[in-house]
């Protein structure tokens, strides 16, 4: 009748993220400045958008992007995240 294997089709949606291993870098402010990037969480609009259906070494690359974009950026507050 019902397979055990068929259980593994219906994971939680929830626990799908919670198996995430890099966390999405989201900051919940979600608003852009003139080259459409985040004055939150740094990100392009594209990157927070995708961001769910990455790969580990493409977030890993974005993280990346972010660092250089915070250390160009004089307004980001790092000490609150």
């Amino acid at each position: 009748m019902f397979d055990e294997r068929m259980k593994l089709l219906f994971i939680p949606i929830k626990l799908l993220f919670e198996m995430e291993k890099i966390k999405n870098p989201c900051l919940d402010i979600c608003q852009y400045n003139d080259k459409q990037v985040c004055i939150g969480c740094k990100r392009t609009k594209t990157e927070a958008k995708t961001w769910w259906r990455l790969n580990d070494d493409e977030k890993l690359q974005i993280l990346e992007k972010v660092k250089t974009r915070r250390d160009e950026n004089s307004d980001y507050y790092g000490h609150y995240v």
